[in-house]
């Protein structure tokens, strides 16, 4: 857990509050060391009381509006690296 990328999370502005509910998700699993995070989608749907596809589609929506990249791994879970010094709170 990254209480710094938590708290970055959390001074977001983001217009669609299941997608900052999904970011703020991915905060809680970030890796300060590695500089990413890899929650599932399981674990994302379940902590935002919503379905994989939900997840699936906010995401899409959060790397659209600049906030993360995803960096996707045949066999393995999807690394988030959130974008902590390019998007400010509005």
């Amino acid at each position: 857990m990254s209480i710094k990328a938590v708290s970055w999370a959390l001074e977001q502005y983001v217009s669609d509050p299941v997608a900052k509910l999904v970011l703020i998700g991915i905060a809680d699993r970030y890796n300060d060391e590695r500089g990413y995070a890899w929650p599932s989608v399981a674990w994302l749907s379940k902590a935002a009381s919503v379905t994989d596809r939900t997840v699936q589609r906010k995401i899409k929506l959060l790397e659209a509006q600049g906030f993360l990249a995803t960096a996707r791994q045949t066999g393995a879970t999807t690394h988030y690296r959130l974008h902590l010094e390019d998007v400010q709170p509005e």
